[in-house]
Order: structure tokens, then C-alpha cells, then sequence
């Protein structure tokens, strides 16, 4: 049997997606871990660019599935760097979330934007 079978990329989709869902709470444990509360409050400007962007990039999730479908082809390879793009335009609005966090100290906004992440990698969810 062929290596790149479409349920072996099916597999290999959802093995990477868990990562990425991961990772965000990994983000979350770190930030608890070594954050101290600061005084300083993060630069509005760069807190409204990170928020703007992302939005932009959540959209950008929509957007991709939206032309993809909801269900995979029978040959999953084709989807595979669409898919890739995805996870990592979700992932990245939890790192917006834990730069500010170590800028200031805020885990609360960490929380909101790992929310926002997971939401647009459900909507990146390899399904058949």
C-alpha cells in the first residue's frame, strides 16, 4: 500500500492540529509560570495592531475553509499546506496573546486571545 494514502493524511492533518492545540495551552501554563504582574501596561497602539491583526488572520481561517469546504477530497495531500496555513494563522493569534502577556504582565488577555485561537483551529479541524 501506498505511504501517502488519504487516511494517512488525514491522520498525519489531525496528529499536526493537536500540536497546535497544545501548544496554545502550553502557551497558557508558561505565562502562568513565569509572568510577574507589572506596573507598566503594554503600549495601547501595539495592543490595538495585535488585536487588529488578529482579527484579520481569524477571517483569513474562515476564508481558507470557506474554499476548501467543509469536507476533505479523496486525495488529502492537496489540502495539506492549506490546512498547515491555517493552523499556524490560529496559533499566531495566541502568541499575540503571550507577547503581550510578557510585556505586561496581563494574563487575562492571554486567556482571550487562546479563546480566539481555539476557535478558529475548530474551524481548521481536519474532518472528513
Amino acid at each position: 500500500m501506498d505511504e501517502r494514502t488519504p487516511t494517512n493524511s488525514l491522520f498525519t492533518l489531525r496528529i499536526l492540529w493537536g500540536g497546535y492545540v497544545m501548544a496554545v495551552f502550553i502557551f497558557n501554563i508558561i505565562a502562568r509560570i513565569v509572568v510577574q504582574k507589572s506596573s507598566e501596561a503594554a503600549y495601547p497602539l501595539l495592543v490595538q495592531i495585535l488585536i487588529g491583526l488578529s482579527v484579520v488572520e481569524l477571517v483569513a481561517v474562515l476564508v481558507i475553509q470557506a474554499k476548501m469546504g467543509n469536507s476533505l477530497p479523496a486525495d488529502t495531500s492537496s489540502i495539506f499546506v492549506p490546512k498547515l496555513l491555517q493552523f499556524a494563522l490560529a496559533e499566531s493569534v495566541a502568541i499575540y496573546g503571550l507577547v503581550l502577556t510578557f510585556m505586561d504582565g496581563n494574563t487575562q488577555r492571554l486567556i482571550y486571545f487562546s479563546v480566539a485561537a481555539i476557535a478558529g483551529l475548530l474551524i481548521a479541524y481536519p474532518r472528513r
